[in-house]
């Protein structure tokens, strides 16, 4: 116990210098339309890279952000260089149909979300039609109204809203409905043992059934094999994303990855 405290301590002071030590690093992991490699979408994930640890994982190191309050300044931060490279991708002619962007609960609920997507939008050019915002089941649970409120201020703004790692969280369906929602991400727990767990198959056929009948298009997380494309594919899926095509990239490393699998036209 005291070497866990003794480490979420030390964990907690070095996330307040992260950001001004320039030790976040953020990854893109492709997203695929089936049938159409050309247009592919990316997402952002968050990455810290310690001075003396090295590389760690962002379930080391998120939880401990959100519960302290932290995370509103790493969302920030996210956003503006998620912008920036969006805007470096868009100027070079780097095709990227959208960035998807993870948002936390205390963004959503501390009233800075929307005042900050339009500093980035203003400052950087990004069209909003080219950034999803990616929040968690967890959006849900507290004060729905606000995050209604929020969320909706950016749909009409123009972003695209989903609901990252779906089913894996305590919403209600009546919660669902009233969220100003694009898209539902089905968590890789579920797509691990697919097709062959009866249950696994039930739960993903019901999101995708869900999904439809609320308007909502569905992506899967975690594809990694070749037998998980084609049931997902045969159950409706267009767009995944997973191992089997890229795990997450820093800049560079995406970029070559683009050049060699994807078409692209240079202004």
């Amino acid at each position: 116990m005291t070497a866990a405290a003794n480490d979420r301590f030390f964990i907690e002071n070095n996330l307040r210098r992260a950001i001004s030590n320039g030790e976040f690093e953020l990854y893109y992991q492709p997203q695929l339309t089936i049938g159409n490699q050309d247009n592919f979408s990316v997402e952002a994930l968050l990455r810290w890279n310690h001075s003396t640890l090295g590389m760690l994982p962002p379930l080391k190191f998120i939880p401990i952000a959100e519960e302290t309050g932290i995370i509103v300044d790493i969302g920030s931060w996210v956003i503006k260089t998620a912008f920036e490279q969006l805007k470096k991708w868009n100027d070079a002619g780097l095709r990227i149909n959208t960035m998807a962007i993870n948002i936390s609960l205390a963004q959503v609920h501390n009233g800075g979300l929307i005042s900050c997507l339009k500093m980035n939008q203003m400052v950087t050019g990004i069209n909003s039609t080219q950034i999803e915002l990616e929040v968690t089941e967890s959006v849900l649970s507290k004060n729905i109204e606000k995050a209604k409120s929020i969320l909706g201020q950016a749909k009409k703004l123009g972003y695209t809203l989903s609901i990252d790692d779906f089913g894996t969280g305590y919403s209600s369906l009546n919660q669902l409905k009233k969220m100003p929602l694009h898209k539902l991400k089905i968590d890789k727990s579920f797509v691990d043992d697919v097709p062959g767990d009866v249950d696994d198959e039930t739960i993903i056929e019901a999101i995708i059934g869900l999904a439809k009948n609320l308007g909502l298009k569905v992506t899967p997380e975690g594809v990694e094999t070749k037998k998980q494309e084609r049931y997902l594919v045969g159950k409706g899926c267009t767009k995944v994303q997973g191992y089997l095509y890229s795990k997450p990239l820093p800049v560079k490393e995406l970029e070559i990855w683009v050049s060699e699998n994807v078409s692209v036209i240079k202004k």
